[in-house]
């Protein structure tokens, strides 16, 4: 297997409990992303990824009902719970992809795959910081397995390696992607953290017409509809995520760098 897509999902969010499981035209969150990444023909394998606790039991439910490929390991180290799965399926590459971004154009994923396997490529950063394209992110195995084995740090155990991956940058071999300037902006919030993300984001795809999801379209929805739809504020971003904003990457000549053009 070269290319794994594992979807890390819980149910015990703190600000939104059970958000995966909410549903939007019709279908659970976790089951629009799902979808989604299986129309990728680079992406040889999607999972669901869970845990083994109680909390988790609904969800291990609705992957047997559907038919859903899924792991249940630990709750509060992720970064080990894709360990025991790249053990399993010994993927070259894995996605790693949040449960509470159902936002994934398929346009930029397969750039992202196409690109990291062209230059062999351990990870990627982008040139600008923006919010338009979180939650999906592609690594080669190797490199998780680096972190696991080298970081013990508990943010690293849930964010999968992380803050590990920025703070040593420099030591793998990344490849830059320039993003265009229409993708270079943190003003909307495509992730869902609370009822009134979940609410907008609903509405934002209900609004879509089409069944493909396409960042271009999706802004000049976007724009058109500033007051319905949630703008990204700080306040709205979880501290992990503040502080892993904060690591600068290291400056260094980077071997491969290419733009992304939509």
């Amino acid at each position: 297997m070269e290319v794994l897509a594992i979807i890390q999902a819980r149910l015990s969010s703190s600000r939104l409990p059970g958000k995966v499981l909410l549903k939007i035209k019709n279908k659970t969150i976790v089951e629009t992303i799902y979808d989604n990444l299986k129309k990728s023909k680079l992406i040889d394998k999607v999972l669901i990824a869970t845990s083994n606790n109680l909390t988790d039991e609904k969800l291990v439910k609705l992957c047997k009902e559907k038919k859903l490929n899924h792991f249940a390991g630990s709750l509060n180290n992720v970064l080990k719970r894709f360990i025991d799965i790249i053990k399993i399926y010994k993927p070259k590459y894995v996605i790693r992809v949040t449960a509470d971004s159902p936002i994934i154009d398929l346009k930029v994923l397969n750039f992202y795959i196409r690109n990291m396997k062209k230059y062999n490529s351990d990870c990627f950063f982008l040139s600008h910081n923006t919010s338009l394209l979180a939650g999906y992110d592609v690594y080669s195995s190797s490199l998780l397995k680096k972190a696991y084995r080298l970081s013990s740090n508990k943010k690293d155990q849930e964010h999968v390696g992380s803050f590990y991956i920025k703070k040593n940058i420099d030591k793998f071999n990344t490849l830059k992607i320039i993003i265009p300037k229409f993708l270079r902006s943190s003003k909307y919030k495509l992730s869902i953290d609370t009822d009134k993300d979940y609410k907008n984001i609903k509405r934002l795809i209900e609004i879509n017409k089409s069944s493909k999801i396409d960042l271009k379209n999706l802004i000049k929805i976007m724009k058109k509809n500033r007051k319905k739809l949630t703008n990204h504020k700080n306040k709205n971003e979880s501290l992990d995520n503040k502080m892993l904003k904060k690591i600068k990457i290291k400056k260094k000549k980077f071997n491969n760098q290419v733009s992304l053009e939509l």
